[in-house]
């Protein structure tokens, strides 16, 4: 997908109309704004017309948005100031000035949260996202993108949110498992229905034909996506729908080349119509490719004629705009630096007397750790010559002990595939009760498991560099996680009782899933029958805190020493003679610290132990 769309989709569902209806509502607006004394009313109807005309007319939006924002600041208007900044970052975005944009996005984003302007915080948040994503910067990406996410739940309407869905799916689709895709489709479709948001609709099934397209299921996809450019010329969504007919084209080309023609020529009708002249360039050159490769000179000619057209009114267009965006951005902050330029020339004056004390110091102490260097220096030879031989013994036990585990995961792998196929088949049974479908949908679920950590020791992916992180709903897995273990509680009439709300962070889905079992099955493990397990979420700021207490047998001091060790030999059985190896908390702590997290436990007042796990919500690696 282009560019341009990615810019156009931040206002494509509450803007965009056709070009008539555009140029009606911008006419009234002139008018209005002729007529109208009040200096904010002038700069809301200003910021109004820059955006209608954005889309066909960048250096128009330009020049209003840069009289509404010098009426805004001379009346010290918030709203004006901060739409002011977000339109001129819409600018230099379009134009391909990324850093600038990102600047001005930043701006406005402060200026809206100063505002409490929820929706509007969460829109530049996702712009950024989007520029730094064009920039290729995969870590703001995800930084924003989850900061996004994270403040748009506090939001009364969320219509924005499916826009937000919609953009982060569109930039992973092809790096996100399915079941994520799925996750996000969902939520992105359920708030567009909310809000009966066709636009969203569209879009969303075009990602969802794109996927299947990218699964291999090509006709499938492109049916779904024929589909999709039908609904939305019917809405007269013009501009939005020529990339769908660009990858529609481009795959039925090797299936039905006449098909795909008739699309290309559409996608040029439409681009000429409505003064395109980018999509022109781009629909006449696919056809003269077409035609010259099938030798068909007449249509060649033609269309080599119409390619050439095309390009020189797109280098017209650039030719003859007479705004330096540069030179504007340039003065800004010459103005902004100006204002501090003052308090620069103190604060350098205090840093270099200070430098200056501090060299004297430095100097004085470099010397004395001279001298005890020296003297250290034989005896960390000597350190070293032993520290060697004992790396040498330890990476010797290490390769030891990574073949035996891929021995037992082998092994494993055969009985584990055998019982989760046996669940696929019983699933699969007709006239199966509602209870029988749950219990062998938990056990297909949990041989899955399995069978993904068997794999894992196979290929020995256990650094955090390789964790496979997403933005994640903590709360719903926890959800996951419980319902997983319910039956087995019930077996020992125990009750777990979940306080868990919708927390996004940062994390490999299947890893934390490992974790959460781990510490709600020891918890059913050591309580007696009848017990309550309580499993709480706390939102704290930064991070999360999820908490796991019982009421049951606790953890001895002796055991407690060793509890996070591997191969530690600290497993006892529980209160109905359930088998425990003691390498489950261990493999915890790895992938909690694996995420810069922390897990440790307390003895609980009331009898029995409290886990904690405390997670940061961004991405720390």
């Amino acid at each position: 997908m282009s560019r341009a769309i990615l810019i156009i989709l931040l206002w494509l569902f509450s803007l965009h109309a056709t070009c008539q209806i555009q140029n009606t509502e911008i006419t009234k607006l002139q008018h209005e704004l002729s007529q109208t004394a009040d200096s904010l009313r002038q700069v809301d109807l200003m910021c109004r017309i820059s955006f209608l005309f954005y889309e066909r007319n960048i250096d128009s939006t330009f020049s209003y948005i840069k009289q509404a924002r010098l009426i805004a600041e001379r009346h010290n208007y918030k709203k004006g100031i901060a739409d002011g900044y977000n339109c001129i970052g819409i600018v230099y975005d379009v134009k391909g000035y990324l850093a600038l944009a990102i600047n001005f996005y930043n701006k406005a984003n402060k200026a809206y949260t100063e505002l409490a302007d929820v929706s509007n915080q969460v829109q530049t948040l996702m712009n950024m996202a989007m520029v730094y994503n064009t920039l290729g910067n995969e870590q703001k990406t995800r930084f924003y993108f989850n900061k996004a996410f994270e403040v748009g739940r506090n939001l009364n309407n969320d219509s924005i949110l499916s826009i937000v869905y919609f953009n982060y799916l569109l930039i992973n689709e092809h790096n996100l498992p399915d079941d994520s895709i799925h996750y996000y489709t969902s939520k992105a479709t359920a708030i567009a229905t909310k809000y009966a948001d066709t636009r969203a609709l569209i879009a969303l099934s075009s990602i969802s034909a794109a996927h299947m397209i990218h699964t291999g299921k090509v006709k499938e996809g492109v049916s779904a996506l024929e589909k999709a450019i039908t609904q939305a010329l019917d809405q007269q969504l013009y501009f939005a729908s020529l990339d769908m007919i660009i990858t529609v084209a481009d795959h039925l080309m090797p299936l039905d080349s006449a098909k795909a023609l008739q699309y290309y020529e559409l996608g040029l009708n439409i681009s000429k119509t409505n003064a395109y002249v980018v999509y022109e360039r781009m629909f006449t050159e696919k056809l003269y490719h077409y035609y010259s490769r099938t030798k068909d000179v007449l249509r060649q000619n033609y269309y080599a004629a119409l390619y050439i057209k095309a390009l020189e009114n797109e280098q017209k267009i650039d030719n003859t705009s007479a705004i330096d965006y540069t030179d504007y951005a340039l003065k800004e902050e010459e103005l902004a630096l100006t204002k501090v330029r003052g308090q620069i020339r103190l604060v350098l004056l205090i840093l270099m007397s200070s430098i200056v004390i501090a060299g004297g110091i430095f100097l004085i102490v470099i010397r004395r750790n001279l001298l005890r260097t020296k003297k250290l220096n034989k005896l960390i030879v000597a350190q070293n010559v032993a520290m060697q031989q004992t790396l040498t013994d330890l990476e010797q036990s290490h390769a030891e002990n990574t073949r035996m585990m891929k021995i037992v995961a082998h092994d494993l792998r055969g009985p584990a595939a055998g019982v989760y196929n046996l669940a696929e088949i019983l699933l699969e049974t007709p006239q199966r009760n509602s209870e029988d479908v749950k219990m062998l949908q938990l056990i297909k679920d949990s041989t899955e498991k399995l069978l993904l950590l068997t794999e894992e020791l196979l290929v020995n992916k256990a650094q955090s560099n390789e964790l496979k992180k997403e933005a994640l709903d903590i709360g719903q897995l926890l959800q996951q996680s419980v319902g997983l273990f319910t039956a087995t509680a019930k077996e020992k009439a125990q009750t777990i009782q979940l306080q868990a709300s919708s927390i996004f962070i940062f994390a490999s889905r299947e890893k934390l899933w490992r974790v959460l079992s781990n510490i709600i099955a020891n918890a059913i493990k050591f309580s007696p029958s009848g017990a309550v397990i309580d499993v709480i979420l706390q939102d704290q700021q930064d991070t999360v805190l999820i908490s796991v207490k019982d009421y049951g047998i606790g953890i001895p001091e002796v055991v407690g020493k060793t509890i996070f060790h591997p191969y530690s030999n600290t497993g006892r059985s529980g209160t109905q003679g359930e088998q425990s190896f003691g390498m489950g908390m261990a493999i915890s702590k790895q992938i909690v610290e694996a995420h810069k997290g922390k897990i440790w436990f307390e003895a609980n007042p009331e009898g029995g132990t409290i886990f904690y796990v405390q997670l940061p919500k961004q991405s720390l690696s």
